[in-house]
């Protein structure tokens, strides 16, 4: 009982990411050293040697880099602020791989399922109130933040959660579903309405989640349509059929170079790819501050595969790259799991983000037990997976 009321505090603080009194990370960092805490003093703790390895040379990797870039960028005291955050994340690894060993498949995909109806909730509610009353229920700003960003410049409201924008939304919800789909392969009810409310959000990250995620857990028939319903909706985003939409507008803008987020990400890779210094080490742990160019803002937000080269330097990055790749490879994970983890990676990237870490680790962990892998992708509601030994 103890392991799952501390599984459920460790996951529902790592979602509660918003700008609020407390900071920009909300409850995060709070929530999540808490539950690590609450594992050492209830002695829940079980670290296997592989585990420890793996953190330790991300340690390794991390501390490097920070003393090569720390006077780079003026001995900015903000970068102790970030690598703290990963540090935080790699005990989040450690703290989940424990609490997995206490729980059954069954209990962790009940506490993700709750979590996953949290979100959902809010987010429905959220966008009633507003359709029938106007009222924005911005939870951020209730809680002392600047408020969430919902309105597009033509008035479209794009509700968020409680989050600050559509595409963290996204980022999370998409991740807390290929999490509780790593223990839980029934396509049911909770399943299609984390897909909605992802397409509901207006962003053309999340539409690309959805998809990837709906394309892992599908069968191969359901993949060939996947592919050709993908082909023909890509089609129709450039078509004159579409060019007033604001999804419509915001993938030609990504195509022509005029889109701001999109613009920012390519400046920054050049200013990496053209610095002999950021290309060796890394831009590091400064993030974006008030003396850096505004495009530094784009640094955690490459996909993991570019951040990790971008933060950490060609040479570290890649070690790493390779050595993630290798693990996902050699995992005994389905095709299903491996293909979704790597789709949220587009969208899930900061080191400092404990939901990465905690992705990570159910990715890689083995329960005492499985839910029996639900094959057909039977239209809701599904029945439950039945409980096999491992």
């Amino acid at each position: 009982m103890i392991a799952q009321v501390i599984f459920a505090v460790l996951i529902l603080s790592a979602t509660l990411f918003f700008d609020s009194a407390v900071g920009f990370n909300g409850v995060v960092p709070i929530g999540v050293a808490f539950a690590c805490f609450l594992l050492v003093v209830f002695s829940l703790e079980r670290f296997r040697v592989n585990d420890l390895i793996a953190v330790m040379v991300m340690c390794v990797f991390a501390c490097f880099t920070l003393a090569l870039t720390f006077s780079y960028w003026r001995s900015d005291p903000a970068q102790y602020k970030n690598f703290t955050f990963v540090i935080l994340g790699f005990l989040t690894f450690l703290t989940t791989k424990s609490l997995v060993y206490h729980l059954q498949s069954r209990q962790i995909a009940r506490i993700l399922n709750g979590i996953l109806l949290f979100h959902i909730a809010i987010f429905l509610v959220q966008l009633a109130l507003y359709r029938t009353t106007g009222f924005d229920l911005d939870v951020g700003k209730l809680l002392g933040g600047l408020g969430h960003r919902a309105l597009t410049p033509d008035g479209l409201y794009r509700p968020t959660g409680v989050f600050d924008e559509p595409a963290i939304y996204a980022m999370f919800t998409s991740a807390l579903l290929v999490c509780r789909m790593f223990y839980c392969k029934n396509k049911d009810i909770i399943f299609w309405l984390a897909l909605a409310c992802l397409c509901l959000t207006m962003s053309l990250v999340a539409y690309i989640l959805a998809a990837g995620i709906f394309f892992a857990y599908g069968s191969m028939t359901v993949r060939i349509v996947c592919i050709v319903l993908g082909m023909a909706v890509v089609a129709l985003l450039f078509s004159p059929l579409m060019s007033d939409t604001y999804v419509g507008i915001r993938a030609a803008n990504v195509l022509s170079g005029a889109d701001a987020s999109t613009n920012s990400k390519s400046i920054l890779l050049q200013d990496w790819l053209n610095t002999p210094q950021l290309w060796d080490f890394g831009f590091g742990f400064i993030g974006l501050r008030d003396w850096t160019p505004s495009y530094y803002d784009a640094m955690f937000d490459l996909s993991f595969y570019l951040s990790i080269l971008v933060v950490l330097g060609f040479m570290s990055g890649l070690c790493v790259l390779v050595w993630f790749f290798l693990a996902l490879v050699f995992s005994t994970r389905p095709l299903s799991d491996k293909l979704a983890i790597l789709v949220v990676l587009l969208k899930l990237t900061a080191l400092q983000f404990p939901m990465l870490w905690i992705l990570m680790a159910l990715f890689f962990s083995k329960s005492r037990n499985r839910v029996e892998t639900d094959k057909s992708f039977a239209p809701l509601p599904s029945t439950a997976g039945q409980i096999v030994n491992r």
